[in-house]
């Protein structure tokens, strides 16, 4: 049996003045889930924003300051 096949079968198993609550928490981990993806896509596109900025032409147009 697989996880969301067991994890289907307690969900059944939970009195209902829990549920709410259940799926608050079901929320969280999909919201958290989320940041965590968001974090690493906007660390990537950082990267690859300061490889343009790592150039000989950049260090030039910046060296007066």
């Amino acid at each position: 049996m697989i996880t969301r096949d067991i994890l289907s079968e307690e969900i059944k198993k939970v009195p209902d003045k829990f549920l709410d609550e259940l799926y608050d928490f079901i929320l969280f981990l999909r919201y958290k889930k989320q940041k965590e993806d968001d974090s690493v896509l906007t660390h990537l596109a950082s990267e690859m924003a300061l490889e343009e900025w790592n150039s000989t032409e950049e260090d030039k147009a910046w060296k007066h300051l």
